[in-house]
C-alpha cells in the first residue's frame, strides 16, 4: 500500500519448475510494469530479481536472497497468542 492508500496488485504464476513469475496488474504509475522472478534454491532458500520498465524501458532492476529463519513472535505479527 502506498501512503495514499492505493494497493498495488501483482499476479504470479509458476513458470518453471523452481521459478515463479509475478508481473504487474495495478499500480500507482500507470506507465510502470513491474516483473519479479522468485527461484528457490532450497527449501528454505530463495533469489528474487525484480524489473521495473517504464514504457517498456528498463528503469530499476534489483537482486535479491532471501533465507528462512524462523516464524515470527506473536508480539511482532500483532496477533494474539495462540491458546493451547
Amino acid at each position: 500500500m502506498v501512503p495514499d492508500g492505493f494497493i498495488n496488485e501483482i499476479s504470479g504464476k509458476p513458470y518453471r519448475r523452481n521459478l515463479l513469475e509475478w508481473t504487474s496488474v495495478r499500480i500507482a504509475d500507470k506507465d510502470v510494469q513491474l516483473t519479479k522472478r522468485e527461484t528457490v534454491i532450497e527449501k528454505e532458500l530463495w533469489e528474487a530479481t525484480v524489473e521495473f520498465k517504464k514504457g517498456g524501458e528498463l528503469v530499476a532492476y534489483a537482486e535479491d536472497e532471501a533465507r528462512w529463519s524462523a516464524e515470527l513472535p506473536h508480539s511482532h505479527r500483532g496477533e494474539a497468542p495462540e491458546e493451547e
